[in-house]
């Protein structure tokens, strides 16, 4: 057994080894390298918001019925659901706001949580941006879509695939994303010239 005569003192139980050397370069490299991916997912998710938050207002606008669509006060309401980040939610929700319009219909913006749709039972919205990946409530905030014939457009790779309505196709080029069944089962009637310039799930 080794015993440290000098309490507070780092024992050094092989003799002739540098303690105070600089990490091994390969760790550095390593963590360097966790970083840069950490940094590129990031910046995958934000271009992902940014792109759909754009595809979002053409499906919107792409809807044949997006007039009969308007709230009591003349406007579309449209709910951008978010789970923890309520920073981000109020983010995404100013940039929408500076569209203002959507067909000269004026648009108003509003956020909630994804266990909190029910407030919109009466006066549903329009549409439904998804700012955070939701998982346990996802086929709440699909079932609640199709019972109201609203647009449910989610940025978030493998939701379309899961029932929701739109989102976005990457490849060598961005796309609308539309799952076709979902949006017959909404009865979401959207322009035809939209669709053909579309991906569709399942092609």
């Amino acid at each position: 057994m080794f015993f440290n005569k000098y309490p507070g003192r780092v024992l050094n139980i092989w003799p002739g080894a540098n303690l105070t050397a600089r990490p091994p370069i390969f760790l550095m490299v390593g963590l360097l390298l966790l970083l840069c991916a950490h940094a590129w997912t990031l910046e995958i998710k934000d271009v992902r918001l940014n792109a759909g938050l754009d595809v979002f207002r053409s499906v919107l606008a792409a809807d044949l019925d997006i007039r009969d669509k308007r709230g009591t006060d003349g406007a579309l309401l449209l709910v951008l659901i978010y789970t923890n980040n309520k920073r981000l939610a109020e983010t995404f929700a100013r940039n929408l706001e500076e569209v203002r319009h959507i067909q000269k219909i004026p648009i108003r913006v509003e956020l909630a949580v994804s266990n909190a749709l029910i407030q919109y039972q009466n006066e549903p919205p329009a549409g439904i941006f998804l700012v955070q990946k939701i998982r346990d409530e996802l086929n709440t905030v699909v079932n609640f879509g199709k019972k109201h014939h609203i647009i449910v457009f989610s940025p978030f790779k493998g939701d379309v695939e899961e029932g929701i309505v739109g989102g976005i196709h990457i490849s060598d080029r961005l796309l609308p994303y539309i799952n076709i069944e979902a949006m017959k089962a909404s009865d979401i009637k959207i322009k035809p010239f939209f669709l053909r310039v579309s991906k569709h799930y399942d092609d």
